[in-house]
C-alpha cells in the first residue's frame, strides 16, 4: 500500500463551533427519530429476535442459562432496565435505541475531531447518521429494524475507548479522564461483542508497550512493565468481573456456547480465502489505490514517480475489473444459496455496489495493510534505529482497531465468500476513511491561496456529504408501506401482512400467562408484542450449529412446557434448519475458486420439530406462515362442538 505513514494531525482545537455542529447532529437525530418512530419490518427477523431476547431477560430469564445469547448480555440488561423504568413496549424501546445511535454519531464525531478539521468531521457523522437511517437491519439507526442493539452499544464503546488511547499517547502524563475513558469504553465494548476483545487487548497491549519504552528509566527492565499491566488488568476489571459472574451463574459452557454463537462461527472459514475472497480484497486496495494515485496526481506529488503510479493504476483497475466479471452475480445477494443462482439486474448490481460493505472494502484493506506495515517497520526498534512513539501514533491505533474488527470478514462472511465489513466496525472505519483521505488531498508544500490545494482539501468533506445525500433521495425513493397494529406492547407499523393476522389469531387465542413457542428464525416478534412468555432456549432455530445438548434441550421443553401455540413455517421443517445450508463452507487446507461445502446440514429434521408435529396440529395459516395448537386443545374444542 502506498499510503504507509501517516503524517502529523491537522485538527482544529475545540471552541463554541463544535458545540453548534453536536446541536446539529441532536437535531438531525431527532429528525431521523421521528421518521423512523415504531416502524418494524416484519415481527419475524433478526430485530423481533433482538426485542424477543431483552424481553425475556426482562421477565426473569438468565442469559445463557435460560435463553440463548449469541452476544455477550450487555445490551439485554440495558433493554430490561429501561423497561422496569419506563415500562415494556414498542416506544421505550425505541427510544433507547434513538439514544444509543444519537450517542454513536456524536462520539464518532469526537473520534474524528481527534484528527480532523470540523467541517470533514461532521460530514463522517452527518454521513454515518444518514447511513444508519437508510440501512436495513445490520446497521439500522433510529429504527425498531436495528439487528442488535450490541452493534451499537460496541462501537459506542469503542469510540469512547480510543479516545482515551489517544489522550495518553499524546499527553506527557496519564490524565484519571483518558483512563475512565479506556476503562468504560473497553468494558463496553467487550460486553457487547466477542469480537471486539481483539481490537481493544491489540490497543491496549500496543499502547502500554509505547508507554514502556517512553517512560523507562535506564536498567530498568520490568518495573514500570508491571504497573503498565496492573493498571491495565484494573482498566478491563468491570467487564472481567461480569464475565465471572455469568459464569457463576449458567456456567462455563453454556457461556462459551453463547460466545461462539452456537457453532455459527464454526460454519464457514473466513479467514482461509477463496479465490474469489482473496481477489476481493486485492479489488479493495487497488480501489484504495487508485484514490491515493488521483491524489498524487492532483496535487503533483508524483515528480518521478509519475510513470510508477500510472502502471500502478493500470494494475488496480484491472484488479477491479476481473473482480467485478467474476462477482458480478454474487453482488445483488450477500449469501451462496445451492442451485443456480437467480438472473439479477444491472440496477440491483449497481446498487449493491454502493451498500456499505462494498464501499467500505477499500478503508477495510487500508486499514489492515497499514497495521502489517507499522508491524513490519517495528522491527527497527528492536535494532535501536527507531523510536516506537514514531510507529505507534494515534492515527496507527485507530487503524489497527479497524484491521482487527475486520478480520472474521476479511475473505467472506456467513452468507457470502465475498470480503465483509462487520457493522461494528463501520464508525472506525467511517473514521479511519475521513484520516486516509485527509492525507491523500492534503499538500502542506502547497500555499493555501492555492486554488489546486483549496479543491483537494474540500474533496474528503465532499466525499461523505455527496454519499450521505445519494443514500438519502434512495432511502426516499425506496420507502415501502407500512400497516398499523394496535399491540399490548404499544403501536406499531409493519411492511408485513402476515404478522398482523398472526397477532390477532394469537391475541384472540391465548390468555397472558400462555406459552407460545417460534420457531421461525427470528422468532420472537409475536411474544414480545402480545407479552406472552416462551419456553424455548434457542431464539433461533438457523443458521447456527447448537450442540445435541441444546437441541434436544428444546424438545424436551416442547413436552413438558407445552405451550399452547406454535408458530412455525409452512414446510416440512417449520421454519428451522441446522446450519446455514449455504455452499461458502471451509475449504481448509485446500485452496479453491469457490467453495462447494454446504454448511451445516439443511436435510436434517431437528428434534424439535418432530416434537412439535406429535403434539400440535396446524390450526390457523396466512401465507406462509401457520400456528398450531395442542392436539388436546383441539380435541377439546372438536368434543365441545358436537356436544348437543
Amino acid at each position: 500500500m502506498m499510503v504507509a505513514e501517516l503524517p502529523g494531525d491537522s485538527r482544529v482545537p475545540f471552541d463554541r463551533r463544535d458545540k453548534f455542529v453536536i446541536a446539529l447532529l441532536l437535531a438531525l437525530s431527532a429528525c431521523f427519530s421521528a421518521l423512523q418512530w415504531s416502524k418494524i419490518a416484519s415481527l419475524w427477523g433478526d430485530s423481533p429476535r433482538s426485542l424477543f431476547e431483552t424481553y425475556r431477560v426482562f421477565r426473569g430469564d438468565m442469559p445463557f442459562r435460560d435463553v440463548s445469547a449469541p452476544y455477550p448480555p450487555l445490551s439485554m440488561y440495558a433493554f430490561a432496565v429501561f423497561y422496569k423504568l419506563f415500562g415494556q413496549t414498542f416506544a421505550t424501546a425505541q427510544i433507547l435505541l434513538d439514544i444509543l445511535s444519537t450517542a454513536l454519531i456524536i462520539s464518532t464525531y469526537l473520534l474524528a475531531r481527534q484528527f480532523l478539521r470540523r467541517l470533514p468531521s461532521a460530514g463522517i457523522a452527518m454521513c454515518l447518521a444518514i447511513a444508519g437511517v437508510s440501512s436495513e437491519s445490520a446497521f439500522a439507526l433510529y429504527s425498531l429494524n436495528m439487528y442488535t442493539p450490541s452493534a451499537l452499544l460496541a462501537p459506542i464503546g469503542l469510540n469512547l475507548f480510543l479516545i482515551g488511547l489517544i489522550g495518553i499517547l499524546r499527553s506527557p502524563a496519564i490524565r484519571p479522564r483518558s483512563l475512565w475513558l479506556v476503562s468504560l469504553g473497553a468494558s463496553l465494548a467487550i460486553l457487547s461483542r466477542t469480537e471486539c476483545l481483539l481490537p481493544v487487548s491489540a490497543c491496549l497491549g500496543l499502547t502500554g508497550l509505547c508507554l514502556w519504552y517512553r517512560r523507562r528509566q535506564p536498567g530498568e527492565r520490568f518495573g514500570y512493565a508491571a504497573k503498565l499491566l496492573a493498571v491495565g488488568l484494573l482498566m478491563l476489571s468491570p467487564a472481567i468481573l461480569v464475565y465471572v459472574w455469568l459464569v457463576a451463574e449458567s456456567g462455563l459452557r453454556d457461556v462459551v456456547a453463547g460466545l461462539l454463537n452456537y457453532g455459527n462461527a464454526t460454519m464457514v472459514c473466513p479467514y482461509w480465502p477463496t479465490g474469489i475472497g482473496l481477489l476481493g480484497f486485492l479489488a479493495g486496495l487497488g480501489e484504495a489505490g487508485l484514490v491515493y494515485i488521483s491524489g498524487s496526481f492532483l496535487l503533483q506529488r508524483a515528480g518521478r514517480t509519475r510513470w510508477k503510479l500510472l502502471w500502478g493504476a493500470i494494475l488496480a483497475i484491472a484488479v477491479v475489473a476481473a473482480y467485478l466479471y467474476a462477482a458480478w452475480d454474487d453482488f445483488p445477494r450477500f449469501w451462496a444459496l445451492p442451485g443456480p443462482r437467480p438472473h439479477a439486474s444491472p440496477r440491483q448490481v449497481l446498487g449493491a455496489l454502493f451498500a456499505l460493505t462494498h464501499v467500505l472494502m477499500p478503508v477495510m484493506g487500508a486499514a489492515v495493510v497499514l497495521t502489517l506495515s507499522a508491524f513490519w517497520r517495528s522491527r527497527r526498534v528492536l535494532s535501536g534505529h527507531q523510536t516506537l512513539a514514531s510507529i505507534v501514533t494515534p492515527e496507527m491505533t485507530v487503524c489497527l482497531s479497524g484491521a482487527a474488527l475486520c478480520i472474521r470478514s476479511l475473505f467472506g462472511s456467513v452468507l457470502t465468500e465475498l470480503p465483509g465489513v462487520s457493522s461494528s466496525s463501520y464508525p472506525i472505519l467511517f473514521v479511519i476513511a475521513g484520516i486516509l483521505l485527509s492525507r491523500v488531498f492534503a499538500s502542506p508544500s502547497k500555499p493555501v491561496e492555492s486554488l489546486r490545494f483549496k479543491i483537494a482539501r474540500a474533496i474528503p468533506s465532499a466525499v461523505f456529504f455527496a454519499y450521505g445525500a445519494a443514500r438519502l433521495s434512495w432511502f426516499f425513493m425506496s420507502a415501502g408501506q407500512y400497516y398499523p397494529l394496535e399491540t399490548i406492547a404499544g403501536r406499531i407499523r409493519l411492511e408485513d401482512r402476515s404478522s398482523v393476522s398472526v397477532y390477532n389469531y394469537v391475541v384472540a387465542h391465548t390468555g397472558p400467562d400462555d406459552l407460545i413457542a417460534d420457531l421461525i428464525y427470528g422468532g420472537g416478534g409475536v411474544n414480545f408484542s402480545a407479552r406472552r412468555p416462551a419456553s424455548l432456549f434457542m431464539t433461533t432455530l438457523a443458521f447456527c450449529i447448537p450442540s445435541e445438548e441444546y437441541l434436544w434441550r428444546d424438545a424436551n421443553r416442547i413436552k413438558t412446557a407445552r405451550p399452547r401455540l406454535v408458530i412455525a413455517e409452512a414446510n416440512d421443517h417449520l421454519g428451522t434448519m441446522y446450519g446455514g445450508g449455504t455452499v461458502n463452507g471451509c475449504t481448509f487446507p485446500h485452496l479453491v475458486w469457490r467453495s462447494g461445502r454446504i454448511t451445516g446440514d439443511p436435510t436434517r429434521v431437528l428434534p424439535v420439530v418432530s416434537a412439535v408435529k406429535e403434539n400440535y396440529t396446524p390450526v390457523f395459516r396466512d401465507g406462509n406462515i401457520q400456528v398450531l395448537e395442542r392436539n388436546d386443545l383441539v380435541q377439546a374444542q372438536l368434543t365441545d362442538a358436537i356436544k348437543p
